[in-house]
């Protein structure tokens, strides 16, 4: 038994409740940030590389210039400062091959799963013909 008695008058508001419940679940989605997609071009991922790269390495001058011009040490704490930048840039730049990398591998198999699903080669067995 469903527990539900046949002649509910609450049911009669049903088309009313299911009208509101579907704006309101159509704002809650409407909020919700996007999903991460896989859609790297190779010129947008050469040029975030490139960004990562070059601030990292100009920030990291710019502080190593301004403590020599405090402190009057020039040129070390530029030295040091670009080298620490440029390695940060670096570190910068494995990090974002690494995500689109993933990304794009975990793409490739979900498009190879739906292939095997829509050709049915993932189901190796044979099939029975009348």
């Amino acid at each position: 038994m469903s527990g539900q008695v046949p002649d509910d008058p609450a049911r009669q508001d049903a088309p009313g409740f299911d009208e509101r419940l579907g704006q309101a679940q159509a704002r809650q989605q409407a909020k919700q940030p996007k999903a991460r997609t896989a859609d790297h071009t190779a010129m947008g991922v050469g040029m975030r590389l490139s960004l990562e790269l070059v601030v990292a390495t100009s920030v990291g001058g710019l502080l190593g210039y301004a403590f020599d011009w405090v402190l009057a040490t020039s040129p070390w704490f530029l030295i040091a400062l670009v080298l620490i930048g440029a390695a940060a840039g670096v570190k910068n730049m494995l990090r974002v091959v690494n995500d689109v990398a993933t990304v794009a591998d975990h793409t490739a198999r979900d498009i190879a799963h739906n292939d095997d699903v829509g050709s049915g080669q993932g189901d190796t067995r044979p099939v029975e013909r009348d």
